[in-house]
């Protein structure tokens, strides 16, 4: 095969330029550089791929706009709508958020209406006359529990930690007087600070009496008298404050009977007592007093006098005291001498016939009758005593004879004698009572503060007024007969007074017990201090126990404080509880009422802010304390005085049926409103905003969403009038200025997605404050007949709210419905925006796909013309 023969370019170039003439063609060339035909086919591929790729997008992602690019103002629209829809979402779920809001609510005042159907029924029930004060007592406890659910429910319905009934989801206020201006939320308020001015008109306090008490058989009061006595008017500067307690002793009134406290002081060095003088009736010098005696028939003997030199004193310290030596027996105290033997006497007798005579020791302290010392005594009135030291006494010298009035003593006879009138004739039986005192002979060293006491009896005897002696009882401590610690307390001194009954003999040992008031200087001093004591039918004392007041006695003989007694109070929206006892005195019971009344956290917060006015809220009239014609003309009656005026400070008592009957109370003092014009501005401004005339305690109407409670007396001033002994209220000069802060917080429900799209619930203040319950008493016929007419209102008050919260519930359902509606068509036309036409996209994909595949071979056949060049260059 012969070598093949090469060409030259030239030939072969002109050859190709030849063939694409005669073929009609447009001359082509050949470049290195530049291909235009292969660029030409990727450009053609580029633009094919780019839609083939979005559409591969569209519909692997099912939406259109994936990019900005991909459409930039549907985008735009599309992210709006999608921001409405799931606000509508949102509002829909808030929507039912709120019905389920209210549909708690409504719930809680479902049970709510049924307490209160519940308390109208037992007000019905209480309002008739076939039960009892008892039978209404377990009532009230039933209605007392409703009342505190209404206010559980109130104050613990909650949704989501939110409050629904308590007024804060409608508002909240404060005030800078809380206890005088208070609001109750009705409606939504307008958020503002006010400024509130009060004028008053005055009305009047309630003041309750109780029956007259009086002592039951058996049992013992006093009083210290300061007018109207037989000693005149008299001052107490003793430091007796009262009589705690007082036994087997004769009484009377203060015009035929009084007790005389005699109360001396001593200090260091200085004599205790100083000597006694002979009074209306026969006295004995220092040995004391005849306190009475007892002739029988056919007995005739006066004592007529005594005989005391001063300058006899006893030595040898045997009836010397100082600190921590006490006096010897029988220095103070009583004599019951007793004649066994009848004898007359004769002065100067030279038969003396003794006869037999005993005699013995009543202590003064302790009440304690000694052993009798048996002896004998001559028609000249010596005694001759047994030589034995009988029951403390001194020893007489054996066989001696002593006058009377020495027989405590074993030194030589002092001059002291008690004699008795020529021809005195005495008996068998016969007896003498006499007190022993001693009291010049009592001159020692005293600590400060050392005392003695002596109470004499004083009455008229047939018109002649007449005075019994008693012995001193002597205190030598520190402490005296008052503690000088004041944190100690009162002291009471126990005091023993024999009495002797001149018609049979009888001698009975009675007591008298002194309240001490506390004194840091010692003891106070006072010689002319008056008790009245009173028995069976008397008036009691404020130290009379209450088991012993014949009002607490049933027909029965039952005493009514046999077991304690719980007595509940309502007044001023609130009750509280007391306990009485049969141990309880007047006093007790009086303190116990007042606190109750007039504590702030634990009572019923009746409470003027000042003591000398809030005492008086329970007081009761002693003895020589009553002023006729006033509310305290009565002795023996326990006043209730309210100190606020109107139906806010009226008390209400509930108790046992035996406790109700037996206190008695009767309206002595109705209460009556204070009428207020009360004046509103805005506090900033100083514009009126409005102003009302306010005769309940309650303004309606003037602030928008709330109602104005006006309490505890504003405007006006208390005071006690001692002489009429009542309460006096005056209305003050100036108007009495208050400002109220009240802050809008009614419940909104977001409802739509946009700003302002949403609904404002307000759910009223439903507790039993509002409701006008809170102070439901069904103590009596005529208060349970009222509360029938409160409950109403309380019903009617919480239908009201239901139905309000029944109209706001049906509003969401159909906000809920009407959301749901507009979320559809939304939806849907975000979606005709959004969302990837699938037949359009895969129409458009498999039409880029076909271009695509026609662009990429194209481009191979362009790719292959510049291999021409090499076949050129091959054949060269």
């Amino acid at each position: 095969m012969g070598r093949k023969s090469k060409r030259k370019f030239s030939d072969i170039l002109q050859e190709h330029l030849r063939n694409t003439s005669s073929s009609g063609g447009t001359f082509m060339g050949l470049q290195t550089y530049s291909n235009a035909t292969a660029l030409g086919s990727m450009n053609a591929l580029n633009m094919h791929g780019s839609p083939l790729k979005n559409a591969l997008e569209r519909i692997s992602s099912g939406i259109r706009i994936n990019q900005a690019s991909d459409d930039a103002s549907g985008m735009a629209i599309s992210e709006k709508m999608r921001n409405q829809i799931q606000g509508i979402n949102r509002a829909i779920r808030n929507s039912q958020d709120g019905i389920s809001l209210i549909q708690t609510a409504e719930g809680a005042l479902q049970e709510t209406t049924a307490i209160l159907q519940r308390m109208r029924e037992l007000s019905v029930q209480a309002a008739t006359s076939s039960i009892n004060a008892s039978d209404r007592q377990e009532i009230q406890r039933e209605v007392d529990q409703l009342i505190a659910e209404v206010d559980r429910i109130s104050s613990s319905t909650e949704f989501n930690t939110k409050k629904l009934l308590s007024g804060e989801g409608t508002a909240t206020w404060r005030s800078t007087d809380p206890d005088r201006i208070s609001a109750i939320i009705r409606d939504r308020v307008v958020s503002g600070n006010y400024r509130i001015d009060v004028e008053a008109k005055v009305g009047k306090n309630q003041v309750l009496k109780s029956n007259i008490m009086v002592l039951q058989p058996g049992a013992y009061a006093g009083d210290i008298i300061t007018s109207g006595t037989l000693l005149g008017d008299v001052a107490n500067n003793s430091g007796v404050v009262g009589i705690y307690e007082a036994d087997n002793l004769r009484t009377g009134t203060a015009d035929q009977r009084i007790y005389k406290v005699n109360v001396a002081a001593a200090s260091a060095g200085a004599p205790l007592i100083q000597g006694m003088p002979p009074e209306i009736f026969s006295t004995v010098g220092d040995l004391g007093s005849i306190m009475g005696t007892y002739q029988q028939p056919g007995s005739q003997f006066m004592i007529t006098g005594t005989e005391f030199s001063d300058t006899a004193v006893l030595s040898s310290g045997e009836m010397v005291f100082s600190s921590g030596i006490n006096l010897q027996a029988g220095v103070h105290g009583y004599l019951e001498i007793e004649f066994m033997a009848g004898v007359t006497i004769e002065s100067g007798a030279t038969d003396v016939d003794p006869q037999g005579v005993r005699i013995r020791f009543i202590d003064v302290k302790t009440g304690n009758m000694g052993d009798w010392a048996m002896g004998t005594l001559d028609r000249n009135g010596f005694i001759d005593l047994d030589t034995n030291n009988v029951n403390g006494w001194r020893t007489l010298t054996s066989g001696g004879q002593v006058p009377l009035a020495n027989i405590f003593d074993n030194t030589d006879p002092l001059d002291n004698r008690l004699y008795f009138g020529d021809g005195s004739t005495i008996k068998t039986g016969d007896k003498i009572l006499l007190s022993i005192d001693a009291a010049e002979h009592l001159d020692g060293t005293l600590t400060v503060g050392g005392g003695a006491i002596k109470i004499d009896e004083r009455f008229m005897d047939n018109g002649v007024e007449r005075e019994i002696r008693g012995a001193y009882y002597v205190s030598y401590t520190a402490n005296g007969l008052q503690h000088t610690a004041l944190s100690s307390g009162n002291k009471q001194i126990l005091y023993h007074l024999p009495q002797l009954d001149e018609s049979t003999g009888a001698i009975s040992i009675g007591s008298i017990t002194l309240d001490m008031r506390p004194s840091s200087t010692g003891t106070m001093t006072d010689s002319n201090l008056a008790i009245e004591l009173r028995g069976e039918g008397g008036i009691a004392s404020t130290y009379t126990r209450l088991k012993d007041i014949q009002a607490f006695q049933t027909a029965e003989g039952i005493n009514t404080f046999e077991l304690p007694q719980r007595i509940m109070l309502y007044g001023n929206s609130k009750r509280t509880e007391l306990v009485l006892n049969g141990n309880d005195t007047i006093a007790m019971m009086v303190d116990k009422f007042a606190r109750a009344i007039t504590h702030k956290t634990e009572g019923l917060g009746i409470n003027l802010e000042s003591v000398t006015i809030n005492k008086h809220v329970a007081d009761f009239i002693s003895r020589g304390e009553a002023i006729s014609e006033s509310q305290a003309s009565i002795e023996g009656t326990f006043f209730l005085r309210s100190l606020f005026n109107g139906l806010q400070g009226e008390i209400s008592m509930v108790a046992d049926q035996r406790v109700i009957d037996a206190f008695n109370f009767h309206e002595l003092q109705q209460s009556q409103e204070n009428e207020y014009t009360v004046e509103v501005f805005d506090a900033h401004r100083g514009t009126l905003i409005g102003s009302a005339l306010v005769a309940n305690g309650i303004m309606e109407g003037v602030l928008q969403g709330a109602d104005i409670l006006i309490e505890g007396n504003i405007g006006v001033t208390a005071s006690w009038n001692s002489r009429q002994q009542l309460l006096e209220f005056e209305a003050n000069q100036e108007k009495s200025t208050t400002y109220l802060n009240l802050v809008d917080t009614a419940l909104v429900f977001q409802v739509g997605p946009n700003e302002e799209q949403d609904i404002v619930a307000n759910i009223s203040q439903l507790d039993a404050r509002a409701l006008g319950i809170a102070n439901l008493v069904l103590v009596t016929e005529e208060s349970a007949a009222k509360a029938i007419t409160q409950v109403d209102r309380a019903i009617e008050l919480v239908n009201t709210e239901r139905s309000r919260l029944g109209a706001i519930g049906n509003r969401l359902d159909h906000t809920v419905n009407n959301l749901s509606v507009a979320e559809q068509s939304l939806q849907h036309s975000e979606s005709r925006i959004r969302d990837t036409d699938m037949a359009n996209e895969i129409s458009t994909l498999t039409s880029k796909q076909v271009l695509s595949e026609a662009a990429r071979a194209m481009l191979a056949q362009a790719n292959q013309m510049p291999r021409g060049l090499i076949q050129l260059l091959n054949n060269q």
